[in-house]
């Protein structure tokens, strides 16, 4: 069942959890848990909105060190060690995603058991992270985009942070550090920065901006699966990518005609738009296209731009009969690349250049 109303644009807030059990006696009390951000991994786990880790203290995770130079092991940070394995499972959908956009965002933290503290620090994965592997310092910024001094303030802080430029499926890692203890507690929040909510429990909303019913349609399956492909002067491979760890390329030695289409099924009739990240930016392709076509109506070209950097790509059609078909064209000459990346369909339209009608 969709959890469309767990996901939020501009504000991290959720109800809070209790985590410690009211008897637990004074001489426990090194024990007892501590703090963590709402909405995070593990506080999803306790709501039941995360599936198979109910067991888990999201306010438990405290590990010795000043991350990244010390901390919890690559591996283990989203657990700090602590007896939550589970929280270490890293894969493209193993975690819902809470829907955020780049910018202004606030994000509330849950501290039943209060310490005095140093600070709070906000490290974002980078473009282009292996988000199918286990989560490693390498995987972050360096940098924290977001730093708060609190100087010890007793409570339940919000913190107004400015989240940097990213796009799709990345990981916002909240660390609150205890001046006392040399001591950090860590926080893995999974966030969809096309600012909606992704539930992998879902089935799958043809509607849906995460995919819209695209087959890989950011090729991390690492082949074609989904596409049909016409030539022999295509790949995927995981180099310069627009995001994630896979894009499909167009390339010849010399003068080619190269294809690939998919069609998408199961639409309501209605309004769409399909996009896709490209990049034509080694010599220079006689025609390159994004082509829509099986709609109901016209063919619908969208050219490609030569340049040396992603651009967007899109077409918006009106669709009878619940079905599209999405295609990359390109003749050109010898040397001449094509790259494709993030294809998808969303429903409604836009305003932007909505590709050619071909009668």
């Amino acid at each position: 069942m969709p959890l469309q109303h767990i996901g939020f644009h501009k504000t991290i807030g959720f109800s809070a959890v209790t985590v410690m059990a009211a008897a637990v006696s004074m001489f426990s009390q090194q024990a007892l848990a501590h703090g963590y951000l709402e909405g995070e991994r593990g506080d999803l786990c306790v709501q039941g909105v995360n599936q198979s880790c109910s067991n888990v203290d999201p306010a438990d995770t405290e590990h010795p060190g000043t991350f990244p130079q010390g901390g919890p092991p690559d591996g283990q940070i989203a657990s700090a060690t602590r007896p939550y394995d589970v929280l270490d499972e890293q894969s493209e959908d193993r975690w819902y995603k809470t829907g955020m956009s780049p910018g202004k965002n606030d994000f509330t933290w849950n501290i039943p058991a209060q310490h005095i503290s140093d600070n709070f620090r906000y490290y974002i994965t980078k473009p282009g992270w292996n988000s199918n592997a286990p989560l490693s310092r390498s995987a972050f910024e360096s940098t924290p985009f977001c730093e708060i001094e609190d100087e010890g303030l007793p409570g339940n802080p919000t913190h107004e942070c400015n989240v940097p430029e990213r796009n799709g499926y990345h990981i916002i890692l909240a660390v609150w550090q205890v001046a006392y203890t040399g001591a950090e507690f860590y926080s893995v929040l999974d966030v969809n920065m096309d600012g909606e909510p992704q539930d992998p429990t879902d089935p799958g909303d043809p509607t849906d901006p995460g995919t819209g019913g695209v087959i890989n349609g950011d090729f991390e399956s690492g082949d074609f699966n989904g596409w049909n492909v016409y030539g022999g002067n295509a790949g995927v491979d995981s180099y310069n990518t627009y995001e994630g760890q896979g894009k499909a390329y167009f390339w010849g030695d010399s003068g080619y005609e190269q294809s690939l289409d998919q069609t998408v099924t199961g639409l309501e009739d209605g309004t769409y738009t399909i996009s896709a990240m490209v990049k034509q930016n080694t010599g220079r392709a006689n025609t390159s296209r994004l082509e829509v076509s099986g709609y109901g109506g016209d063919d619908v070209y969208a050219n490609i731009p030569h340049g040396d950097s992603y651009v967007e790509v899109k077409a918006t059609v009106d669709v009878v009969g619940g079905a599209v078909t999405v295609g990359f064209y390109q003749e050109a000459p010898g040397n001449t690349n094509l790259q494709i990346d993030n294809v998808k369909i969303v429903e409604g339209g836009d305003d932007g250049d909505d590709g050619v009608c071909i009668p």
